[in-house]
C-alpha cells in the first residue's frame, strides 16, 4: 500500500477514520473541510490486529483516489471504540468485549500509511466536535455523557484539553465487564464526577430513545440546580466532523500524535 512517500503529484486532503465492532466509515475533505469523499462499509468479524490492519488499511488506501484524482492525508484522526493508552495509540479497553483490547492502532495505520496519525475514543472526538461548534460558549470546562447500547460513557474537558472519563452499564442488560447501574446509582456516579472537578455544564446524549436523561437531569437539579444539562445535537456525522477537525489540527506536524 502506498506510504506517502512521494506525495509530489498528489492533491493533499485530511481524512477522519471512525469504526466500531460492526461498522467503519471514513470522511475524506479538502484542507478547507470540504467533502471529497465518504463511505461507510459493515466489517466482518476481526479477531486479530493484522486482520484490522489489512482490513482499515485497506479501505484507507482505496479511498485516497476520487474522480480519477490521487489524494494523500495530511494527517488521519481515528476513533475507536474504547479507552485509548495515549502513550502509544492502543485500545486498553474497548468497552463490554474483549474484540479490540490491546490493538496497536496507530502502528496497525502506519504499516501502510506514513502521515501523522491522532488516536482517540470515538466518543471523545464526537464531545469535541460538539464543543466546537460554538467556541464563544463553550471554551468552559464541561463534562459530556454518552449513552449507546447499555453503556454510560462519560470525557470531560478541562482547561481546553480533553479527557476520557469512566463507563458503566445501566438496565437489565448487563454483563461482567463493567459496573451495572440503576437510574439514581448512574446520576449519583455523574454528579460525583462533575462535582469532584467543579464542572456546572453538562452535555448528554442517548443514541436510544428512551426517558433516561430526562430522569437523570430531574435527579441532578435536586441536588444542585447550577449544573447546566444541554441536550447536543448529535448525527451520524458528528463523530466523523470531530476527527476531521482534530485531523485538522494536527495536519502540519511531521509526527505521529497520540490525541490528548
Amino acid at each position: 500500500m502506498d506510504k506517502q512517500g512521494n506525495t509530489k503529484n498528489l492533491i493533499p486532503s485530511l481524512m477522519a477514520v471512525d469504526f466500531t465492532e460492526e461498522k467503519l466509515s471514513i470522511l475524506l475533505t479538502s484542507m478547507e473541510l470540504k467533502v471529497i469523499y465518504q463511505g461507510e462499509w459493515q466489517l466482518p468479524k476481526l479477531e486479530s490486529e493484522n486482520e484490522w490492519s489489512w482490513e482499515i488499511g485497506g479501505r484507507i488506501a482505496t479511498s485516497f483516489i476520487q474522480d480519477k484524482k490521487p489524494y494523500y492525508a495530511l494527517a488521519i484522526a481515528v476513533g475507536c471504540p474504547g479507552i485509548i493508552d495515549n502513550s502509544n495509540g492502543v485500545i486498553l479497553d474497548s468497552r463490554g468485549n474483549n474484540t479490540f483490547k490491546d490493538f496497536h492502532i496507530t502502528d496497525a495505520i502506519r504499516r501502510h500509511i506514513d502521515t501523522p496519525i491522532a488516536v482517540l475514543d470515538r466518543v471523545q472526538a464526537m464531545f469535541h466536535r460538539v464543543t466546537g461548534l460554538n467556541k464563544n460558549q463553550d471554551n468552559n470546562d464541561a463534562l459530556f455523557i454518552y449513552f449507546e447500547d447499555g453503556f454510560c460513557i462519560s470525557t470531560i474537558k478541562v482547561g481546553g484539553l480533553y479527557f476520557p472519563g469512566d463507563y458503566f452499564q445501566f438496565g437489565k442488560n448487563s454483563s461482567k465487564h463493567a459496573i451495572t447501574l440503576d437510574q439514581e446509582q448512574l446520576s449519583k456516579k455523574i454528579f460525583e464526577i462533575a462535582n469532584s472537578l467543579d464542572l456546572k455544564k453538562i452535555y448528554m446524549h442517548s443514541k436510544e430513545t428512551s426517558n433516561l436523561i430526562d430522569e437523570i437531569i430531574t435527579t441532578l437539579s435536586g441536588w444542585d440546580r447550577k449544573i447546566d444539562v444541554t441536550r447536543p445535537v448529535v448525527n451520524e456525522d458528528t463523530t466523523l466532523k470531530g476527527l476531521i477537525d482534530i485531523a485538522s489540527s494536527i495536519a502540519y506536524e511531521n509526527q505521529t500524535v497520540i490525541f490528548r
